[in-house]
C-alpha cells in the first residue's frame, strides 16, 4: 500500500529546461523510489517517515523538497533551520523563507517602479495628442508690364519666407488619455497580480518552523545554492535534523 505517496506527490514538480539537476543516492536506511519518472528518497524510522527530492530553480539554484511524518508518541519541531548542506567541508548557503521573502519584496519593488515608469511613458504621450504642430516654406513671384506716352514699362518681383502654426484637437487628446488610464490601470493590477502570485507560490512551498504532534506531517522546501559544476560529476550532502535524528543524504549529477 503506497498511501504514504500522496502525501508526497506534492513534492514532485517537473523540471526546468536546461537547469541542473541532482538526484538523491540512497543510503543505510534509505531508499530510491520513482514517481512519475521523478527521484524520490524515502526514510522510515520507527520516530518519523521523511521524503526528499531535489527541484531545480536555477542553474545556479534549487530547492531541497522534504516530507515529515511524525510517527513518535512526542513532538517534534521540523523548520527551514533543520536543513542544511555542504560540498565536502564548504558549507553551502541555504535560503530561509525570511530571505526568499526579502528577495520576493526587492523583485516587487523593482516591478512597481518599472510599472511606474512604463505608466509615465502612457501618460505623457496621452498629453502630446491632440496638439498638431505645421511649418514650411512659402514662394512667390509676380510681374506688371506698363504703358505711358508710348512708352512701355515692365517690373518684377519675387519674395519666400518660411510659416509655422499649431492647433489642438480637445476630442483626440480626451480619447488618449483614456486609452492612456486604461492601459495604465491594467498594467498595474497585472504588476499586483504577479506579486499576489509569486508571494502565495513561496508560502505554499517555503518550509517553515512546525511543531508536529504524533501523526502530524508537513511538506515544505528549502532552497540551497548549489555547487559549482565539476568535470566528472558534482555531488553534495544535505544534513536533515528531525527530533533528535540528524540524516545524511547525497546528491550526485551527473556528467555532461
Amino acid at each position: 500500500m503506497k498511501a504514504r505517496h500522496l502525501m508526497f506527490l506534492l513534492l514532485l514538480a517537473p523540471l526546468i529546461a536546461n537547469a541542473r539537476n541532482f538526484t538523491p543516492v540512497a543510503g543505510d536506511g534509505q531508499r530510491l523510489e520513482y514517481e512519475n519518472g521523478q527521484p524520490v528518497l524515502f526514510i522510515d524510522r520507527p520516530d518519523f517517515a521523511a521524503a526528499i527530492t531535489f527541484e531545480p530553480e536555477s542553474r545556479k539554484r534549487g530547492w531541497i523538497n522534504l516530507g515529515v511524518i511524525n510517527r513518535s508518541e512526542a513532538t517534534f519541531l521540523v523548520s527551514e533551520r533543520s536543513v542544511s548542506a555542504r560540498q565536502g567541508t564548504t558549507e553551502l548557503r541555504t535560503l530561509t523563507y525570511e530571505d526568499l521573502l526579502k528577495q520576493q519584496k526587492r523583485r516587487e519593488m523593482w516591478a512597481n517602479i518599472g510599472a511606474g515608469l512604463a505608466a509615465s511613458a502612457n501618460s505623457y504621450s496621452a498629453s502630446q495628442a491632440g496638439h498638431t504642430s505645421y511649418s514650411g516654406t512659402y514662394y512667390g513671384s509676380s510681374s506688371a508690364t506698363a504703358y505711358s506716352g508710348g512708352r512701355t514699362a515692365y517690373a518684377s518681383g519675387t519674395s519666400s519666407g518660411v510659416y509655422s502654426g499649431s492647433y489642438y484637437d480637445a476630442g483626440a487628446a480626451a480619447q488618449a488619455q483614456a486609452v492612456a488610464d486604461q492601459k495604465n490601470r491594467e498594467l498595474i493590477a497585472q504588476t499586483q497580480a504577479a506579486s499576489a502570485d509569486q508571494r502565495a507560490s513561496l508560502d505554499a512551498r517555503a518550509l517553515r518552523a512546525n511543531t508536529l504532534d504524533p501523526g502530524e506531517s508537513v511538506m515544505g522546501g528549502v532552497m540551497v545554492v548549489l555547487p559549482k559544476k565539476k568535470r566528472g560529476g558534482t555531488e553534495f550532502t544535505v544534513s536533515i535534523r528531525i527530533g533528535d535524528n540528524e540524516e545524511q543524504v547525497r546528491f550526485t549529477e551527473s556528467a555532461n
